[in-house]
């Protein structure tokens, strides 16, 4: 009886610990890098990682580097987003409009960002720090 206790605790702990240490060792292997103010980009986006609701993006064809954009919004005027009727909590998010193609700039000292889709440009800018 004491061994099936020891092989349950012992599976539970394993169970309960391995997404922790998976995500320290992905972490270590694959670094993601916050797209910040001081980031310059000129880049396509070749893939994204997607991961429930975190989506982190490949750019230039790099695999092993994911860059976050999760820090950056539309660029609207307030009136823009009172007809759109968006506030602060529902504005799309530049990671969930990102897609494989896309062509990304981004000038240093910067918070503004611009994606490039074909014929369509749309500008995003980063959140306070």
């Amino acid at each position: 009886m004491k061994n099936w206790l020891k092989i349950t605790l012992f599976v539970a702990a394993f169970f309960a610990s391995a997404p922790f240490v998976l995500g320290w060792l992905l972490g270590w292997l694959y670094p993601r890098t916050d797209v910040t103010v001081d980031t310059v980009l000129a880049a396509h986006v070749t893939g994204i990682y997607r991961s429930r609701d975190l989506r982190l993006h490949y750019l230039d064809g790099n695999t092993k580097r994911y860059y976050d954009f999760n820090g950056f919004g539309l660029a609207l005027s307030p009136a823009e987003k009172q007809a759109r009727h968006l506030d602060d909590w529902n504005t799309p998010s530049l990671s969930h409009y990102l897609q494989t193609g896309d062509y990304l700039t981004k000038a240093a000292h910067s918070p503004a960002l611009t994606v490039t889709r074909g014929t369509t440009v749309t500008h995003w800018v980063l959140a306070a720090e």
